[in-house]
């Protein structure tokens, strides 16, 4: 394997996350914290667009 194989792992990881985000943005839903959790993230559909794009477009310059 090559040395760099760690980082293309986190890159496909990323991309993931991003097009979960992206996807759940553009359904309309936004990211939205479980039940009783403190400190959690919370953003409206628009923010989850940008946000998710922004991961994906990471982990694709990690691959």
């Amino acid at each position: 394997m090559r040395q760099d194989s760690g980082l293309m792992i986190v890159g496909i990881l990323f991309s993931g996350l991003g097009a979960a985000v992206v996807f759940n943005g553009l359904n309309g839903t936004g990211v939205e914290s479980p039940s009783g959790m403190r400190g959690s993230i919370h953003a409206s559909p628009e923010q989850a667009v940008i946000m998710g794009a922004f991961l994906l477009v990471a982990g694709l310059l990690m691959v």
